[in-house]
């Protein structure tokens, strides 16, 4: 294919359990070799998932590599089943131009976690106080790491572009490419649905990956801008894909047993925190922008830092927190309840809340809790007026000249764009019969009251 030999040999390959083989250009194979890239490998993709399902030890590492194989099967399909035109702007190397956007999408993809800290998401808002994003973090080692932008540059590439990929608001130019790296059927939800569920030995977040690669193409909509869409006969596929984004989300990252532990390390965190025992890695301007990271602290800033800490403090001092995070100890659930469509059992949950303290427990030092609203995809969402090219994904009906709303055409869409609730009440083990009675009593009123 003249795109591949315009895009360059990929000599290195590397063996992966669910794609098989995984190849790298030399330039793709240096940022991977720097000690920022090589960081992930201590860096868990799913915290403390292991400690409900214990096969759930991958990295950031891997799911990187990985989400670079998928966007680049992505893409090689889209060019193989869309006009051309609409991937390149170059008139007179039309497969030179698209070809260096394929590039631009590989460095992009294999860096999209580059700024991830310790456990990930479950403890990254409290480390850096909300002033800044992973993908913020990431933006800044891409534009100033000087070996990753020396192996950006080297490839005639501006790290800018690559950059602005992992930012929300990319260039027009680069919209397909920022959809294909983080839209809503995006590289990286490909990727860890498969890989996560692999890991864990589970089947929530498994879908067919061979017709999902193929499904889509590009179409020029109402507004002159090329638009990623699907056939209606693929409708199908994004019920299933999104259908495993659901039932993946209830049962891995936010199984009830997964989100007492983030529990345990959010408190341990703010422990470390009070106590100022992080390294300040990262400066921040007066609006909160970051003016400069130290690359050599970052590359050592890992989970096993914390781990390090965590041990110390376990040894030392018994920290109840510390106990928990080695396993040596848990809190109890005392409510779990997930309000999906229709149902609800606010009412208890909120009467439990109340009668704890009314016990003389405390909130965050007796008992948790922990509520989260989610939703499965934002391409369920309803459209703003922003205009069709705003819209990620469009649906081609029977050969119409323009992509249509998927939403339009899928019960099954719709009602997966309801949001998820979770409300869960835990509880530290000298509390649990008092708190377990108490849930008992309120699930018992509100019973017997429905029934009257």
């Amino acid at each position: 294919m003249d795109l591949l030999k315009k895009f360059g040999e990929r000599k290195h390959k590397f063996r992966d359990p669910i794609y098989g083989f995984i190849e790298l250009n030399d330039s793709e194979l240096k940022i991977i070799d720097t000690p920022i890239f090589q960081r992930l490998r201590r860096v868990h993709q799913l915290a403390l998932t292991k400690y409900v399902y214990p096969s759930a030890e991958h990295s950031r590492f891997t799911h990187s590599m990985g989400v670079l194989q998928v966007a680049t099967e992505i893409f090689l399909n889209i060019y193989r089943h869309s006009d051309h035109g609409l991937l390149s702007k170059e008139a007179g190397d039309p497969i030179g131009d698209i070809a260096k956007k394929l590039q631009i999408l590989r460095f992009a993809t294999l860096l999209h976690d580059i700024g991830h800290l310790p456990f990930s998401h479950a403890a990254e808002k409290l480390i850096l106080q909300q002033k800044a994003s992973h993908e913020q973090l990431g933006q800044h080692i891409i534009k100033h790491y000087p070996p990753i932008k020396e192996a950006i540059e080297e490839r005639g590439i501006d790290t800018k572009i690559v950059a602005m990929l992992l930012d929300d608001k990319p260039l027009a130019e680069y919209f397909i490419l920022k959809n294909i790296v983080s839209g809503q059927l995006d590289a990286d939800r490909a990727d860890y649905l498969l890989r996560d569920s692999y890991t864990c030995g589970v089947k929530y977040g498994e879908y067919d990956y061979k017709r999902y690669i193929q499904s889509f193409f590009l179409k020029e909509n109402k507004n002159g801008q090329p638009q990623l869409c699907i056939e209606e006969k693929n409708i199908y596929l994004v019920e299933a894909f999104l259908m495993a984004r659901y039932h993946y989300n209830l049962q891995v990252p936010y199984h009830r047993t997964r989100s007492g532990y983030d529990i345990a390390l959010k408190k341990y965190i703010e422990h470390l925190k009070g106590e100022n025992r992080f390294p300040e890695f990262v400066i921040f301007d007066e609006n909160n922008n970051i003016n400069s990271l130290d690359f050599e602290q970052f590359e050592l800033f890992d989970d096993y830092s914390i781990f390090e800490m965590i041990k110390t403090d376990y040894k030392s001092d018994g920290n109840i927190w510390a106990k928990m995070l080695m396993r040596q100890e848990h809190l109890l659930p005392v409510f779990d309840h997930i309000k999906t469509i229709g149902g609800d059992n606010f009412l208890p949950y909120k009467s439990i809340l109340r009668d704890l303290k009314d016990n003389g427990l405390k909130e965050e030092h007796d008992f948790f809790r922990f509520e989260k609203t989610l939703t499965v995809s934002k391409l369920l969402q309803k459209r703003d007026d922003e205009g069709d090219d705003k819209f990620p994904l469009g649906l081609i009906i029977n050969d119409r000249p323009e992509p249509g709303n998927i939403m339009d055409y899928s019960n099954i869409l719709s009602q997966l764009g309801k949001p998820i609730e979770i409300f869960r009440i835990y509880a530290l083990k000298e509390h649990k019969e008092t708190a377990l009675e108490l849930s008992k009593k309120a699930f018992t009123f509100f019973s017997e009251l429905n029934d009257a």
